[in-house]
């Protein structure tokens, strides 16, 4: 039990080691228990399954802006596979993860790309539920790029995009985070950081410079199970970067064996920008619905697994709808490729959803 604490420790040391006060920079997704290997890199492989998951959010739907800017729209890709050894090889002792991010903000397109590694350790079980602790990492890069003909100066001959324009206007840098997962048959809990190395991008000029923040994320779950077919799962989101911070509450509902869920959530953030005169504020940003559901379905001797989900969620906009549109939208697809592995392994639940390892 000491390696782990010693894991927990060396991890949660670089997690917590600096506090920034800039604003927040990475994209928000209304899906994000469906996609928590893009925040915590420990995840890669929990799901001791192979799969992928392609989403696309469009955010303040029908918002123009000015000339071609547009409202905000991003797209992610992510995967993850386990790696099974121990006893007749069944048992899941680490993963792989990676994800792909494609991120449009008017002027500014971010894209950034990380791979992950996680190595999981089976802890006793915690009553009569099997228990895991993860531990992981991601590195890869993260490349900007500045549109600089959407940009709208003040003067004419402005430096900034005189300079953009003759020196380039893209740029990649390094990027680096960790994270730490733990799971069990009922309930989840992970904490990450993301943008370690604290990237900057000055676009090879002297009068541009912007700077990723180091961001943390707190995620959790629990699952009541009502019936066979029935369960409902409450879980949530903190982002934070330390200048603001975001929280995601809600819970979702599956039917007929997680064949249907639906749910709602609700966005809220301490900010100080609506009243700075008086101080932090927690304010209602969105209120979003979900509902989905699993097709196809895949024999196994015991029983059947439905590899195939689609989910859809519509935010309403709560806060600042004079200067946006009031909805945003996302749906995701995802999928469990089959992968051959011995049988006499054993059922798998999670709070995201159940299946039978295949």
């Amino acid at each position: 039990m000491n390696r782990f604490i010693i894991y927990i420790g060396v991890v949660s040391f670089f997690l917590l080691k600096s506090v920034v006060v800039l604003a927040q920079q990475d994209p928000q997704f209304s899906h994000f228990m469906f996609t928590p290997v893009y925040h915590n890199p420990a995840y890669a492989g929990v799901e001791e399954q192979t799969k992928a998951t392609l989403l696309h959010r469009s955010q303040w739907l029908g918002y123009d802006g000015i000339d071609e800017g547009g409202a905000p729209s991003t797209q992610l890709l992510s995967a993850t596979h386990p790696f099974r050894g121990g006893e007749e090889d069944q048992q899941v002792i680490s993963g792989v993860g990676l994800f792909l991010v494609n991120d449009r903000l008017g002027p500014l397109q971010n894209f950034n790309f990380k791979a992950s590694y996680a190595h999981h350790f089976e802890l006793r079980k915690i009553g009569k539920y099997d228990a895991k602790l993860s531990v992981g990492a991601r590195l890869g890069f993260y490349h900007q790029r500045v549109n600089s003909s959407l940009l709208r100066p003040s003067q004419e001959n402005d430096a900034v995009i005189q300079e953009l324009q003759a020196n380039g206007n893209s740029q990649m840098r390094p990027d680096f985070g960790l994270g730490v997962w733990f799971d069990t048959d009922k309930y989840y809990a992970g904490i990450s950081m993301s943008h370690l190395i604290k990237s900057t991008f000055d676009f090879s000029t002297d009068v541009v410079s912007s700077r990723l923040t180091r961001h943390f994320y707190v995620t959790g779950g629990y699952t009541f199970d009502f019936s066979n077919t029935f369960k409902v799962t409450p879980m949530g989101l903190l982002k934070t970067d330390f200048a603001e911070t975001s929280f995601d509450l809600g819970a979702l509902a599956f039917l007929a064996d997680e064949k249907y869920w639906a749910g709602i959530t609700v966005r809220q953030s301490v900010t100080d920008q609506t009243a700075p005169e008086s101080g932090k504020q927690l304010i209602v940003d969105d209120v979003v619905m979900m509902v989905g559901m699993s097709l196809l379905t895949r024999a196994k001797s015991s029983g059947v697994i439905r590899p195939l989900r689609i989910g859809y969620s519509f935010d309403l906009v709560t806060t600042g709808v004079a200067a946006k549109n009031p909805t945003s939208h996302e749906i995701f697809v995802s999928y469990i490729f089959p992968v051959k592995v011995k049988e006499k392994k054993a059922r798998t639940n999670t709070p995201r959803y159940k299946y039978d390892s295949e």
